[in-house]
């Protein structure tokens, strides 16, 4: 056999080596590909379209090698129909087709997974919060009580900087924190207690206009005193529109005699009328006085916070230098929780 001829049978199963290798590390890329898509399902369209581009190139590659089966599988016909051929030749044949058999049995198509769901993280509720900022402050306090009543730990702190007037500003924030803290409490409790009044008074407002409306449309069935009394359709669940359709209804009893005089008939006079003008003005109160107690808890828990968070900064910066300076002295640091 011509020696160009053995050379290029011979650099097949070399070319077939080389398009395992890339199918393997294409395979691995798409595998890499699929984890950062499992690990980040909201990512952008723009990655997922990479992704799809890199199934596109593996599939491109068995295309390639097909063709390359396709060569080994002529070369084997020209063995059958030559059976002469040099025993090199017919050994470099049966080697392709070892080396190219395992690509040939891929899967014919690679499917990326659907991106398993990340579970939502849970939020932390305002209680545990507060619990958390309640433990940091009586921590500072038992801390800030240790180093007073501590001689040997006062005096090592104080070549530190430490000293009786800087620890007093230390005592100033703890405090101050403590004191936020009570009066968020406080607030918080105002502003339950105010959407507790404010739902008692909307439902004795609106079941007191619901019986006088029933009540008015049992009297007057007239459309046009339906009209004027408004007791058509259903009361707003919007506060202000309840209000004015309310005061409206109350109003035109009032001050209409034929109206009035009927309504006194059925339990409705005009000492009633007044006084279910005066629940909406309970209500108006109520609603106002909630609106309040939410702006103070808020503000509240804003000066909270900030308290909160100097104490802490202080307490960072305590407890680096206290950590220096019982380096030497660990039952000392111990004591500070260090």
């Amino acid at each position: 056999m011509l020696p160009a001829r053995r050379s290029f049978i011979i650099g097949q199963p070399q070319i077939a080596n080389c398009h395992q290798d890339m199918l393997a590390g294409h395979q691995n890329c798409i595998t890499g590909q699929r984890e950062i898509t499992n690990r980040r399902p909201n990512k952008p369209a723009g990655r997922r379209n990479f992704n799809a581009d890199q199934l596109e190139i593996v599939n491109h590659h068995r295309n390639m090698l097909t063709g390359q089966r396709d060569c080994i599988t002529g070369q084997q016909k020209i063995a059958n129909r030559h059976p002469n051929l040099p025993a090199g030749q017919q050994d470099c044949i049966t080697d392709l087709q070892t080396t190219v058999h395992p690509i040939i049995n891929l899967p014919e198509e690679i499917h990326m997974s659907e991106p398993t769901p990340t579970p939502a993280t849970p939020k932390r509720s305002r209680g545990n919060q507060d619990q958390r900022i309640a433990d940091r402050i009586a921590a500072a306090h038992q801390t800030l009580l240790l180093v007073q009543s501590d001689s040997e730990l006062a005096a090592l702190l104080a070549g530190r900087g430490y000293d009786a007037a800087r620890l007093a500003e230390g005592q100033a924030l703890q405090v101050a924190a403590q004191a936020a803290f009570t009066g968020r409490q406080r607030a918080a409790a105002d502003q339950t207690a105010a959407t507790a009044a404010r739902v008692a008074a909307d439902a004795t407002a609106r079941r007191a206009y619901n019986d006088f409306r029933a009540t008015a449309r049992a009297i007057f069935p007239e459309p046009a005193a339906s009209q004027a009394l408004g007791l058509a359709g259903a009361a707003s669940d919007d506060l202000q529109k309840f209000l004015t359709a309310a005061r409206t209804s109350y109003d035109v009893a009032l001050n209409t005699a034929a109206y009035l005089t009927e309504l006194a008939r059925f339990g409705y006079p005009q000492a009633t009328l007044q006084a279910a003008c005066g629940l909406l003005d309970d209500l108006a109160a109520a609603d106002a006085a909630q609106e309040a107690a939410k702006a103070a808890a808020m503000q509240a828990t804003r000066q909270r916070d900030a308290a909160a968070a100097a104490l802490d900064a202080w307490l960072r910066r305590f407890r680096t230098v206290a950590k220096i300076a019982t380096r030497g002295r660990p039952d000392l640091g111990l004591k500070l929780g260090l």
